[in-house]
């Protein structure tokens, strides 16, 4: 039975030097060597070029050669000394490229994307190509890309966003990194909203002002949640203002609020005994019966009684408890 592998060299061999043939090359194949870095001989010109031939469906040209003997299954990476061209059949678009040696690696398009990212298309290399430039479906920038470290205009931004697919465009296209024009946004109140349905839908970026939240706390009202001992958390949720904003505020009257008072949101609340009373409870039920009373693990009654310089019953004291009874 033949490999499918086999059945796909000798299709791109047929069709590089049915190719070759009607560009007007004469074509010489390796009658007894097998093992040479390049599968035939193009002569035009009183030149003569190696040729290795590639099937590639997905248009990255391979850069390596592999074989397979009782040894195992080996690989050796072509070095530019092995070959001249590439004649890789591409058999999307039943077509043969000639990429020189040194675009071995590379991906070359047949489809074309909303990409933005550049590419190199199969068209550029229908001959022998030495060297090719990359496509891009970026439009013509409408602002200049000189900022020389300039902060652009809230309205160049806003045209920026409109006009690209991504941020990471928008960055591209003004030489600055993603994260300085993540600040660009921030510092002009934008808001980004990316529409995502698919991979293959084209992302759609829509622009909107954010009003800046004014801090609405009075001197009194502060006073009023010091008085009545309110955490930061419920100031947060009572007025709408960040952590930060009531930090200020609070420094700025000369006011403190407890800090022990800051606690993380949290799905529960739980109310620990005293130190006489975990004693009591420590010989009275076993450290598990404990911890599902209040809903907690073993171990953070230990850590409990460890903290009050508590000990626990010793190791297999309620199973003798038990057998006693019984």
């Amino acid at each position: 039975m033949v490999s499918e592998r086999k059945v796909k060299g000798d299709t791109a061999t047929s069709k590089v030097i049915a190719d070759l043939t009607e560009k007007g090359y004469i074509v010489f194949t390796p009658a007894v060597c097998e093992h040479a870095p390049f599968d035939m001989i193009a002569f035009k010109n009183n030149k003569m070029l190696r040729i290795q031939a590639k099937y590639s469906s997905s248009g990255k040209i391979q850069n390596k050669q592999t074989w397979n003997d009782k040894h195992g299954t080996h690989m050796r990476v072509y070095s530019l000394t092995d070959f001249d061209y590439y004649a890789v059949y591409l058999p999307n678009v039943k077509t043969v490229i000639y990429p020189n040696i040194s675009f071995g690696g590379e991906n070359i398009k047949t489809i074309k994307t909303n990409c933005n990212n550049e590419f190199y298309w199969y068209e550029d290399f229908l001959e022998l190509t030495d060297i090719a430039t990359k496509r891009s479906n970026k439009p013509q920038n409408i602002i200049s890309t000189n900022f020389s470290g300039n902060i652009p205009t809230k309205e160049e931004v806003i045209l920026l966003i409109s006009q690209y697919n991504s941020i990471s465009d928008c960055a591209d296209s003004i030489n600055v990194d993603r994260r300085t024009f993540k600040k660009y946004i921030n510092f002009y109140n934008l808001k980004i909203k990316s529409d995502k349905k698919s991979y293959d839908v084209k992302n759609t970026l829509e622009v909107s002002i954010i009003q800046p939240k004014d801090p609405t706390m009075s001197k009194e009202e502060l006073e009023e949640c010091v008085n009545y001992g309110l955490c930061y958390k419920e100031v947060e949720d009572k007025y709408q203002i960040s952590h930060t904003t009531i930090r200020n505020l609070l420094k700025q009257n000369n006011l403190k609020l407890n800090p022990k008072k800051y606690i993380k949101s949290s799905s529960r609340k739980i109310i620990w005994p005293t130190k006489e009373e975990l004693k009591i409870l420590l010989w009275l039920k076993p450290t598990s019966e404990i911890a599902k009373d209040y809903n907690v693990s073993d171990n953070a009654v230990g850590k409990w009684a460890k903290s009050y310089g508590l000990s626990k019953p010793p190791r297999g004291y309620w199973q003798k408890l038990l057998a006693k009874k019984s």
